[in-house]
């Protein structure tokens, strides 16, 4: 489970990045914007550079989606072995008395 929660940290900081640089694209697209016409090479390149951080944002968060679920998976089969633990531990102090007569 630790390799899972691991995963998903990191998936959580490649997010948060990708985030960042989607902000940082809209902010020098709006920029550029006050100073050029919206259909100069500039913002092009400017509005390209905004499409390929939104990508790589869906993209990272379907990943980040894909490592929740593997840590919530890992912490499920965790909570089903305590479970069956526990109730077999139950089991058998439930018996114990009866092998003992």
């Amino acid at each position: 489970m630790q390799a899972a929660e691991e995963t998903w940290r990191q998936a959580i900081e490649a997010e948060e990045a990708a985030s960042a640089a989607v902000v940082e694209a809209e902010r020098v697209l709006q920029q550029l914007l006050q100073h050029h016409l919206p259909s100069s090479p500039t913002v092009d390149n400017a509005v390209s550079e905004l499409d390929l951080r939104r990508s790589e944002y869906e993209r990272i968060q379907l990943a980040t989606d894909e490592a929740d679920a593997i840590l919530n998976l890992a912490q499920w089969e965790v909570i089903v072995e305590e479970r069956d633990h526990r109730r077999a531990e139950h089991e058998q102090r439930v018996r114990a008395p009866l092998l003992d007569n």
